[in-house]
């Protein structure tokens, strides 16, 4: 989410919440073909952007990463591990990669 304006933590807060509440909704509403093409399409963001802008003014809204929720646990999408895992290895990378 991008801001006209600099928000405060409350707000943050607020909008956060609103923008799972908003998310967790659509979801649970559409099929994967029809969210994936709601995300392609911007229209998931334009509601996000749209929901929130009751709360404070919003810019933009993009999204910049999903993943898959198993058993509590946040999944990489391509790999099939845990989300924590995957950032990791890629510090690894870029560790070895620098040196």
């Amino acid at each position: 989410m991008t801001s006209h304006s600099y928000a405060r933590g409350f707000t943050i807060k607020k909008l956060r919440k609103a923008l799972v509440d908003v998310v967790v909704s659509e979801v649970k509403n559409v099929s994967f073909d029809e969210l994936v093409r709601a995300v392609i399409s911007n229209k998931l963001q334009t509601g996000i952007k749209h929901a929130l802008k009751k709360l404070y003014p919003i810019k933009s809204c993009e999204i910049k990463f999903a993943g898959i929720v198993i058993k509590g646990k946040l999944m990489h999408a391509r790999e099939n591990e845990p989300v924590s895992e995957v950032q990791e290895e890629s510090k690894e990378k870029d560790a070895e990669q620098t040196e």
